[in-house]
């Protein structure tokens, strides 16, 4: 019997033979670093859209990336391993330098445009129909959406956007006049608390503090987000008025998320079916959890009945036909 467990994506699986395993320790927060020392599709970075705009310096140890808005939308993007929502507590940053950033490059669309950073829904984000220009066609935002000046002043938004596409908006206070200059390395700092539902930033310029940038509260308004993905985002000017171009170079990507929503997995015969368990950790109320059944490489067929999590403690789900020799999973999903 092996004994495995693997990250699924969209969602969070434990992966699991008729046999017993037991996961990391729990309670660690998990994330990754990328500093762009090896080739960035070793560690699990993909490209959507053109890859000519994401180019990487193996010499300098940095990405080269162009965002154009004449073009389809592109990401450069590394997925998180779990889905996050307006109750999970994270964080993320990154160095950038632009070399050079003009606004209006697109005939008859002369005002600014964003050059965002930050967590998409990938299966939203790759969608034909996913405009950012649009006001609406964007859901499940979570990024740091910059916009050279245009004549009313370069400004940085902290930017949130729901499942239904509304942005979350308060009033002028959710931006900050600021300009990120060409030719200055610049790091970004972004962390959300669930405690207050309040996404703050924080901006250093040459090392230096830029000054302090708006928080941002979710309204009442606001219905909540689903992401999954890192991604640096060229997004195209599509239903926009406005247009951009710029190239730079990204460094030093950080991302910090909640610990894994399956935690010390096992599993047992128990009266001629198999049965699965696993922790449920205090405070998590927004997960529901499927034992799937197949071999590798094939479909997974959901078994048994589905587990709602609650209180801390054990949940346990149970296939009431095992199949020997069948492998099984545990799938952990946001409604």
């Amino acid at each position: 019997m092996n004994r495995t467990q693997r990250a699924w994506h969209p969602g969070w699986v434990g992966l699991l033979t008729m046999a017993a395993f037991v996961s990391g320790r729990p309670g660690v927060a998990q994330g990754f670093q990328e500093a762009f020392r090896e080739e960035p599709s070793r560690a699990g970075w993909r490209v959507a859209g053109d890859p000519a705009q994401f180019v990487w310096d193996a010499e300098a140890e940095v990405l080269r990336v162009t965002w154009d808005s004449a073009r389809p939308n592109a990401y450069f993007a590394r997925s998180l391993g779990t889905v996050l929502n307006r109750y999970d507590d994270f964080a993320f940053g990154f160095t950038i330098q632009l070399d050079e950033i003009a606004v209006g490059m697109t005939p008859g669309k002369p005002y600014t445009f964003e050059l965002a950073v930050g967590l998409v829904n990938w299966s939203g984000a790759t969608n034909v129909t996913f405009r950012r220009g649009t006001g609406n066609g964007s859901p499940n935002l979570v990024e740091f959406a910059y916009f050279p000046d245009s004549g009313y002043g370069a400004t940085v938004w902290p930017t949130l956007v729901g499942r239904d596409g509304r942005f979350n908006y308060q009033g002028r206070d959710d931006f900050t006049l600021l300009e990120l200059r060409a030719g200055v390395r610049h790091r970004v700092e972004l962390e959300y608390s669930a405690a207050d539902q309040t996404l703050r930033a924080a901006l250093w310029q040459d090392g230096a503090s830029a000054g302090p940038i708006n928080a941002v509260r979710l309204t009442e308004r606001f219905t909540d987000f689903a992401v999954d993905t890192l991604a640096i985002c060229s997004y195209s000017d599509a239903g926009a008025q406005g247009s951009l171009r710029a190239t730079g170079w990204m460094d030093d990507l950080t991302v910090r998320v909640p610990p894994p929503p399956i935690e010390r997995v096992t599993g047992r015969w128990l009266g001629g079916h198999w049965q699965v368990s696993f922790a449920a950790r205090p405070g998590w109320t927004n997960w529901v959890y499927r034992l799937e059944r197949g071999p590798l490489a094939a479909d997974w067929a959901t078994v048994g009945t589905e587990v709602f999590s609650g209180p801390a403690g054990t949940l346990m789900l149970t296939d009431p036909e095992p199949v020997s020799g069948a492998f099984y999973r545990v799938r952990a999903d946001k409604p």
